[in-house]
């Protein structure tokens, strides 16, 4: 007889069978077992997500510090690029201006908004003297060579420049664009001109000393013979008169000679605390009676202190005289005088004729100077005699020696002074001196 599982009732009144109960029992111990290994595999995955997490922020560490130090570097390369005395402009191969350093901004006057992403022929052919120099041309120059020219600026500052160019490469040796420079050589000029401008005076100066004791010798004897003539020719009027032309004529040539020797010597300045605007105050007194006749209208803009320099107080009045007679014989229908004098730590800018400063004087150290600017608005000097006005001899004056602006030159430079001109024919010139202040005066001025 067969073997029947007896029904178990349960408290809600259903029957189920053994079997009924050990297939349940053997699902929730498979459900059990299932329910572990899902908690097991939830937490792997927690501890993988954490490892994850660490690992991604670990990551991201890296990559904020990565990023922070391209930044810094970046930031660096920047800041030398910003402090280069010369202008880089890196144009791209559409001609389009990517980057325009400060010194680029300085030169030219233009802003980087005004430049950046624009054609680089129609934002730098109007400031260049030559129509010639344009993009395509400035690919083919020679980086160590270079082309030297002029800017003229959107202050109206003309500069002379020297530009050159290099390709761009990738690693690979390909050419993305073109880096140029653009430097700034007005004061390289202005040193060279006065190195020259030295070495005539040096050279002129060997011949005039010669030619100086020759010519004193033998017009010492007219001048005897002269004298001793108009003694003899006391009753003859005609005769004395001619003798008195002679006598005139020798003092007319040892005056010359005299110029000739002050020109030739080397000056040895007394040095002392000298007050440059109670000293020019005397030499304008002095020259006041002259430029009243002239009818030549002085104009004082002066610095409102002391402005003390260490020199020789007769050599530079000396100066001061020479270059007011020289503005008042420039103005024979009148005209006005306008003398500036400012106070500047930072020198002139090239072409500046007031206290705008920027750069460093031609030069001079950076130092705390004096600038003083005599404007006249006279006749004018030609561009041509502008180079040649602080040469021995040279006079555009009918009854000068062309000495007096030669001993002005050779006096400041013993003062370790400069003097710069700018002219225009017709409408006046600038006559400007700077000297270095005294040690004491830069103290009470800084």
């Amino acid at each position: 007889m067969a073997f029947r599982e007896k029904p178990v009732k349960l408290n809600n009144g259903d029957r189920y069978s053994n079997k009924d109960i050990r297939l349940l029992n053997d699902a929730f111990i498979s459900f059990n077992e299932a329910t572990q290994r899902l908690q097991r595999y939830y937490e792997y995955l927690e501890e993988r997500v954490k490892a994850l997490d660490l690992e991604l922020k670990k990551k991201n560490r890296e990559l904020k510090k990565s990023l922070r130090e391209k930044g810094e570097v970046r930031n660096y390369l920047n800041n030398i690029l910003e402090s280069l005395s010369t202008g880089v402009i890196v144009v791209g191969l559409d001609k389009r201006i990517t980057i325009f350093n400060k010194a680029a901004r300085r030169i030219s006057g233009l802003s980087l908004k005004r430049v950046k992403g624009k054609d680089f022929d129609s934002v730098f052919r109007p400031l260049l003297t030559e129509d010639s120099i344009n993009f395509e041309f400035l690919k083919g120059v020679n980086e160590h060579l270079g082309i030297e020219t002029t800017i003229t600026a959107k202050d109206k500052n003309v500069l002379q420049v020297r530009l050159s160019s290099s390709p761009v490469r990738s690693q690979r040796g390909k050419i993305f664009g073109f880096v140029i420079l653009v430097q700034d050589i007005t004061k390289t000029k202005k040193l060279e001109e006065q190195v020259q401008r030295t070495g005539r005076l040096a050279a002129m100066g060997e011949i005039a000393v010669g030619i100086a004791h020759e010519i004193r010798n033998p017009l010492g004897t007219i001048e005897l013979f002269a004298s001793l003539l108009r003694k003899d020719l006391a009753n003859d009027e005609n005769g004395r008169k001619l003798a008195e032309f002679i006598s005139s004529g020798v003092k007319n040539l040892d005056q010359i000679v005299c110029n000739m020797l002050l020109f030739t010597k080397h000056q040895k300045p007394v040095f002392r605390e000298v007050d440059v605007i109670r000293y020019l105050d005397d030499s304008l007194r002095f020259a006041s009676h002259i430029m009243k006749q002239n009818k030549i209208k002085l104009v004082k803009e002066f610095y409102s202190g002391h402005l003390m320099v260490q020199g020789d107080l007769e050599l530079l009045k000396q100066v001061f005289l020479n270059i007011i007679l020289n503005a008042v014989q420039s103005m024979k229908s009148g005209g006005s005088l306008t003398i500036s004098i400012a106070l500047t730590n930072e020198g002139l800018r090239p072409g500046a004729w007031k206290s705008d400063v920027q750069s460093p004087p031609i030069g001079l150290d950076n130092h705390g100077f004096v600038v003083m600017s005599f404007i006249d608005t006279g006749v004018g000097i030609s561009d041509d005699d502008q180079e040649k006005i602080f040469n021995p001899f040279f006079t555009t004056k009918e009854k000068g020696t062309g000495l007096g602006l030669s001993i002005v030159h050779n006096i400041l430079e013993s003062h370790g002074g400069i003097i710069d001109v700018k002219s225009e024919m017709g409408k006046g010139s600038v006559f400007t001196i700077t000297l270095p202040l005294s040690e004491d005066s830069r103290i009470l001025n800084s």
